[in-house]
């Protein structure tokens, strides 16, 4: 029984591994570097829960020191302790970081570090660039970054930003924050990266709504703190795309 019990919890664990490796939502927890060691841990897990089963029935004692040893049953609490990644991601779907997380996370609008700039491929049309805009005539997250603590710089730039919407007491009416979490190793460490938005209908977008924003840069003033705004020409409402993440 415990020879059968040991090989369903590795191999549950294996599979639900697999299947997120697989479906890519492994992204919303990790460094997409990472994804093929999850693979790798995944078929080593599934062989060794195998391997489990494949093993004949037999009973055995050692003789240590003249000491008679017998290994003990497998306990239910180190049954629950194999199970629990299993359970838990069964029980909660996946999902990125979005707005909710921001609520205990600082808010990063300025002071972005070369060495810490997110690493974002050039825009396309199935993802943040609806409208056909080359990568040329409008400004991503990468440009914006590096002139942030220069917003006058940016003044009149075009830009197109994908993102989920944020709004809490700071933000006006006409206002939102576009966000994106920036990962070196696991979500544990994500930070939080943001520009504002100035749309006549920024009230009307919900909480977490992913978004691709066009429009023009000007300098302004944010929490008391100069930033660079997009005042939006055209919002459209959009998916959460597969990699809803900047590595660096």
């Amino acid at each position: 029984m415990d020879k059968l019990l040991k090989t369903i919890v590795l191999c549950a664990l294996g599979i639900f591994l697999y299947t997120r490796v697989a479906n890519n939502t492994i992204l919303f927890y990790i460094h997409e570097r990472f994804t093929l060691l999850t693979l790798l841990g995944a078929m080593g897990v599934l062989l060794v829960g195998l391997s489990y089963y494949r093993q004949p029935p037999h009973e055995h004692t050692h003789n240590y020191d003249a000491h008679n040893h017998q290994h003990a049953p497998l306990r239910w609490w180190g049954l629950l302790i194999l199970s629990l990644p299993t359970l838990l991601g069964l029980l909660v779907p996946p999902q990125p970081l979005g707005a909710v997380a921001l609520l205990n996370r600082e808010l990063n609008l300025g002071g972005w570090q070369e060495s810490n700039l997110p690493q974002v491929p050039p825009l396309s049309r199935e993802e943040g660039n609806p409208w056909g805009q080359s990568a040329q005539a409008s400004l991503d997250w990468f440009t914006i970054a590096r002139e942030f603590n220069r917003p006058q710089a940016l003044n009149g730039r075009e830009a197109q930003l994908t993102g989920f919407v944020y709004r809490d007491d700071r933000f006006a009416p006409d206002s939102f924050l576009v966000g994106r979490f920036l990962v070196s190793c696991c979500v544990a460490d994500a930070a939080a990266l943001g520009v504002v938005v100035q749309w006549p209908e920024a009230a009307e977008l919900a909480l977490d709504q992913w978004v691709s924003v066009y429009g023009r840069l000007q300098s302004g003033e944010f929490a008391g703190q100069p930033v660079p705004i997009l005042v939006a020409e055209r919002v459209q409402l959009i998916a959460p795309p597969a990699q809803p993440y900047f590595y660096r």
